[in-house]
This record gives structure tokens, C-alpha cells and sequence, in this order.
């Protein structure tokens, strides 16, 4: 409850609020610990709308359009952010905090996508500065984490025969190619090609290649033809 006294706090209870968040620059702060929230939520209250969760969970359907999330440093804790966020097909750059971060962490943290690190203790001065260099490395890395998330999203309506079709046509086969290895025939080929173009809302092959290769879900080096001995129905 002592979150709901931070200043310029969006709470969501409404529309209104909703659209006013949207205008600024927003924060969804993260964290078990109340005391520790609170204190990185006031700290960026000054910047901008802060969404202060104990979990993620709390933030419901909610969902913000443009947003921050500044998470304890807990690799269990973001880890489960990551895969939450990716359940619901979202993405946020994530900006890790805690005390003392070593390489090793600092390293994995970056392998793991989060973006920059906010050491604690801070202060508002401290955290202009941090966020503003965050802020002019991260453009390019957020740019390419929303086409990543986006494709991924995308592959994950496929089926999995849509799956390999795909797979064989961004490794170039042709239908027939593709049909002699699955096992089916051509026209069956072309019709989960069809589909697969139009739930990745692609246009064209050279769309849909380039979609695919904007996500690692495919595990596009995988032998097709090892795959898919075993499975002959269309």
C-alpha cells in the first residue's frame, strides 16, 4: 500500500490515466521487497509514470505500450520475467538492479537480453546518468529485441508440419524437394505454405525468410530430413 503514495504513479484505474501514461516516459518496477521498491520508485517517479509489482503477474491485461522494466538482479526472478514475457507475447528492455554486480553476472545478464545495469545504492543524479547512457547503447538492441520478439510470437502459431515447411523453404527447397522429404505431396506442400505465409503475416517467401531468421525458435540447422522420417501424415 505504501507504493500508492509515489508521485505521478500510473495505477491504471482508468482510462484517462491509461492515456495519460502513454505520453511519458513509463516504468514497471519489480520486486518481493517493498522497502527496495519503493525506494527505486521514488527515484523515478521524478522521470516518469512508475508501475510499481511485487510480481509481474500483477500487472494483468493491462499492459502499457511503451515501457521499462527495472527488476532485481535475482537470475530465478528474471528469468521468469523473460518467460512470462515471452508467454505473452511482449517485450520490454529489462534493466537489472542490485548491489556490487560481478563480471561473471554482469556478462550473463547481457547474454540473457537485459539492457544496462542500475547499481544500488543510488541517487537521482546517478540514475540520469545511468539511464541516459542505457539509453544511447540500447536504441539498435531494442530495435532488434522487438523484431525478435515479434517473429518469435509469430513462428509459435504455426503447426508443427507449417513449422517444417518453413524450415525447408528458408533452407531453399523447392516444393517438390520439401514433399519428396516429408513424405507428401507437392500441392500439400503449397498449402502449408499458404498457411504458414498468413499467420506469419508475410507477403512474400523473401518476407517470410526474413521473419524467420529475426528469431532463434526454429532451430533452423536442424536436420529436416531427420525430423520428419518419422512423421508422414499431412
Amino acid at each position: 500500500m505504501q507504493d500508492l503514495l509515489i508521485v505521478k504513479m500510473a495505477v491504471f484505474l482508468d482510462a484517462k490515466a491509461l492515456g495519460e501514461a502513454n505520453m511519458v516516459e513509463q516504468y514497471i518496477v519489480i520486486d518481493e521487497d517493498a522497502q527496495r521498491r519503493q525506494t527505486l520508485c521514488t527515484l523515478l517517479s521524478t522521470q516518469g509514470y512508475v508501475i510499481p509489482l511485487g510480481s509481474i503477474e500483477e500487472i494483468g491485461h493491462r499492459w502499457p505500450e511503451h515501457a521499462w522494466i527495472f527488476a532485481s538482479c535475482d537470475r530465478d526472478n528474471l528469468q521468469y520475467i523473460c518467460d512470462y514475457l515471452q508467454r505473452m507475447e511482449k517485450y520490454f528492455p529489462i534493466v537489472p538492479y542490485g548491489t556490487s554486480p560481478g563480471v561473471r553476472l554482469l556478462i550473463n545478464l547481457i547474454n540473457a537480453g537485459c539492457i544496462g545495469f542500475l547499481e544500488l545504492p543510488t541517487d537521482r543524479s546517478t540514475l540520469v546518468r545511468t539511464m541516459s547512457a542505457i539509453r544511447a547503447t540500447a536504441a539498435k538492441m531494442i530495435a532488434h529485441r522487438v523484431r525478435e520478439a515479434s517473429a518469435a510470437a509469430k513462428t509459435r502459431r504455426l503447426s508443427p508440419r507449417e513449422t517444417e515447411v518453413v524450415k525447408a523453404v528458408c533452407r531453399g527447397l523447392t516444393n517438390k524437394g520439401i514433399a519428396r522429404i516429408l513424405g507428401i505431396s507437392p500441392r500439400t506442400v503449397e498449402i502449408h505454405r499458404a498457411k504458414a505465409m498468413d499467420k506469419l503475416e508475410a507477403n512474400s517467401t523473401a518476407e517470410m525468410v526474413r521473419l524467420v531468421m529475426n528469431t532463434d525458435e526454429f532451430g533452423l540447422f536442424e536436420d529436416i530430413s531427420a525430423v520428419s522420417t518419422t512423421r508422414r501424415a499431412a
